[in-house]
């Protein structure tokens, strides 16, 4: 093959992987296990695709193996969206990590394995093809998939795929490889619009066929390289934010805890100076924050799409400025200091998120709050085992000297500081007003509400300290075990949010 063609080869090959990284994550979910996956069947069709050309005895005949890879590319394409259905089905009944996994890796093998292995056929030159490889990863991460959209992309690499079928087929082929060519072109194009609701469900991970109605509507819809695909989606009168099949946050029961994360801190303060949200999710959490009389809120959130969902759909206030980094990294680079740090609610599903869980996290969070200043942490309970969630609390415990456990909403929280806590009178009193503006000046339903927010503490510091001097273990950025443990246990009828609850109520008194 000609330099040109091997640099081709190269540069299709390597955006093709990203797409398929990108358009994967979400198929079958983004988890520490999914995107490993990907890159395997990438790189066994590759080999068995060099095991094949090398030991063949005919040469390879390049605009052959173009064309009918551009045919398997549409026929990928074409079935991308059915892919989370098909997952969901198969995998009903399934309990079992590994089952889960098969199910997922026989459906990738499927759509990955047969065009690397044709791919591979092609006599290039490896010197030339990496150079098209590098250029192909950039392509498709500044321009093809936050330009473009993974859906046209592919279609539009299909039929580049025919136009150099066509560029090297000897004029004795092209009397079939026009019209071939051409069909195959046409129907490419012709194709109808990805069904953007079961994309991006996330059915696929819990094998959840009834996430998906049939009312369900994508009010919004962003790819970005590094973060994802963040949708906005109306269903049984609820309108749900979703990044890579993953809720984010909505219209659901789960502000209840987002008031609850900002309540519960805010108690125990003094002063309401500056706050900072790590996370946006509908921006439920800062919006709580600044309601509660704080002076400057800032939210911390890289994901572009995430944020302009919340402005648009869910009514994010303009006057919270968003800083666009991940909350560790602003934390890093900056020498504030704030009164709250804040975690929003995230997925320990998605890939990424552990480093907000480590002791080496909290050691930074620690240091970037004033004297008296508290940290607010989600504390995942579901999905996870009650050993993953006890060594969520006792990380924290490690680091700061004073911890408490809060369970409100349907959600746990900690709240960690230097001192004692104790309820203060312009907490409470903050609290309390902003529960009266949120219920329209309701006395009687203000006043429930802050006693069931008093009454949700679950275990004090010395029940903290009881649990984390009984050998639970630790999350640190070497040992990320939340990362790779809440994907073993999506699928764990018995990792529930009331097995991890009912096994940290046993330190609330001594043994």
């Amino acid at each position: 093959m000609r330099p040109a063609g091997s640099f081709l080869w190269g540069a299709v090959l390597s955006a093709l992987t990203f797409i398929w990284m990108h358009v994967g994550a979400v198929a079958v979910g983004a988890s520490a296990y999914a995107l490993p996956e990907v890159l395997l069947f990438v790189v066994l069709g590759l080999a068995l695709g060099t095991r094949a050309a090398a030991k063949s005895k005919d040469p390879a005949r390049p605009a052959f193996l173009l064309l009918v890879s551009a045919g398997l590319l549409f026929v990928q394409t074409s079935f991308w969206p059915n892919v989370p259905g098909s997952i969901a089905q198969m995998g009903q009944g399934v309990h079992s990590f590994w089952l889960g996994e098969a199910i997922r890796g026989l459906h990738l093998a499927m759509m990955l394995l047969p065009f690397p292995f044709l791919f591979a056929m092609l006599p290039a030159s490896s010197a030339v093809s990496l150079l098209g490889g590098v250029a192909g990863a950039f392509l498709a991460v500044l321009v093809l998939i936050p330009k473009t959209g993974s859906e046209m992309s592919l279609r539009g690499i299909t039929v580049a795929l025919i136009a150099g079928s066509l560029a090297l087929s000897k004029r004795r082929d092209l009397r079939w490889a026009v019209p071939c060519g051409a069909l195959l072109a046409a129907a490419t194009m012709g194709l109808a619009g990805w069904s953007r609701v079961p994309l991006t469900s996330g059915m696929s991970i819990h094998f959840n066929i009834a996430g998906v109605r049939p009312d369900a509507e994508v009010r919004y819809f962003r790819e970005e390289a590094w973060s994802g695909i963040t949708t906005v989606v109306d269903s049984a009168g609820r309108r749900i934010l979703l990044r890579d099949g993953h809720s984010l946050g909505g219209d659901g029961d789960q502000n209840h805890a987002r008031i609850g994360f900002a309540a519960i801190p805010t108690l125990h303060l003094e002063s309401r100076e500056t706050a900072l949200a790590i996370g946006l999710g509908a921006g439920r959490l800062p919006t709580a924050v600044r309601s509660l009389g704080f002076t400057r809120v800032e939210a911390a959130e890289p994901a572009a799409g995430v944020v302009e969902a919340a402005r648009r759909h869910f009514s994010f206030p303009a006057e919270i400025p968003v800083l666009p980094r991940d909350g560790r990294d602003v934390l890093r680079a900056s020498p504030a200091l704030y009164d709250l740090i804040a975690m929003e609610i995230h997925s320990p599903l998605l890939a990424g998120q552990a480093h907000l869980h480590s002791r080496q996290f909290y050691d930074l969070a620690r240091s970037r709050l004033k004297p008296g200043g508290l940290l607010q942490q989600w504390i995942p309970l579901e999905h996870v085992s009650p050993d993953d969630a006890e060594a969520a609390v006792a990380t924290v415990r490690r680091v700061f000297p004073v911890v408490t456990l809060w369970y409100f909403g349907g959600q746990a929280l900690v709240v960690a500081g230097e001192a004692e806590q104790r309820i203060t009178t312009a907490g409470r009193r903050a609290v309390y007003d902003f529960l009266l503006r949120h219920f329209n000046r309701q006395q009687s339903r203000a006043e429930e509400y802050l006693r069931a927010i008093l009454q949700a503490q679950v275990l004090d510091a010395a029940g903290v300290d009881r649990l984390a001097q009984s050998g639970a273990g630790a999350v640190t950025d070497w040992n990320r075990r939340l990362e790779f443990s809440a994907p073993r246990h999506a699928l764990d009828e018995t990792a529930t949010a009331e097995a991890s609850l009912s096994r940290l109520r046993q330190y609330a008194t001594a043994r």
